[in-house]
């Protein structure tokens, strides 16, 4: 079960084995930082500059067929509305998104608006495709303890605090789903060793109902002193 691990930048080459579909061109998805496909046709893509997802259809080019707007359902800070979504990873019907964890320069005691971990969930019938909303958005991903080792490699006590960038921050940027329906966090920071950090979060699905996060132990990959910017997996052709 292969795993892209995607620093940038990176460039794939196309093969004669590689499937590609004709060129479309959405405009709208210019500053998009994940994307699930819900179909063979629809897409729902996330940006990390508003707190929408937009459903595309491959065939339809130009804008949205469908808009989500996540204001309401994440309880956004109107001051700080941006929910700086990152990453997103399909589990059967179910697609959960996780935002960066950043913690951003703000006025004192402001509610930080990209600490969200939510699922939707893919509902079609004869009609349509659409998204539903999942339970409730999880805020405490980076709050829980940690174990030791857990504590040592991800430098949760100081971390958390930090900004975006920096040698010390914390940024979640990946995503992917695991075959027996777990899910890989991708971190771009911190960057522990200079090696890309994954963390295994053991129960997304009740997670999404109010659980607390279980954590796997994370790994360190040597990745040329770069952290994650994107994964994703695929099942391997048999």
């Amino acid at each position: 079960m292969p795993l892209v691990l995607l620093p940038a930048p990176v460039f794939l080459p196309v093969t004669a084995e590689t499937r590609v579909s004709p060129r479309s061109v959405t405009p709208a998805c210019a500053t998009a930082s994940a994307a699930v496909a819900l179909t063979d046709q629809l897409f729902a893509v996330a940006s990390d500059e508003d707190s929408v997802i937009r459903v595309y259809d491959r065939d339809r080019p130009g804008g949205p067929v469908r808009s989500i707007d996540l204001s309401a359902f994440l309880d956004l800070d109107p001051k700080q509305p941006e929910s700086d979504l990152e990453g997103a990873a399909r589990v059967g019907d179910r697609i959960y998104w996780i935002s960066s964890h950043a913690r951003k320069q703000s006025r004192p005691g402001a509610r930080q608006s990209s600490n969200a971990f939510f699922a939707t969930q893919i509902v079609t019938n004869a009609q349509t495709t659409e998204l539903k909303m999942v339970g409730k958005p999880y805020e405490k991903l980076v709050a829980r303890p940690y174990s030791r080792s857990e504590a040592e490699i991800l430098q949760a006590g100081r971390g958390v605090q930090a900004r975006a960038q920096g040698a010390r921050a914390l940024n979640i940027e990946g995503l992917s789903a695991t075959p027996d329906g777990r899910l890989l966090i991708g971190f771009r920071n911190p960057i522990p060793g200079g090696k890309a950090l994954l963390v295994p979060l053991l129960n997304p699905e009740e997670v999404v109902r109010g659980r607390p996060a279980r954590f796997g132990e994370p790994s360190c990959w040597i990745w040329a002193d770069n952290g994650i910017r994107d994964m994703a997996w695929w099942a391997a052709s048999s």
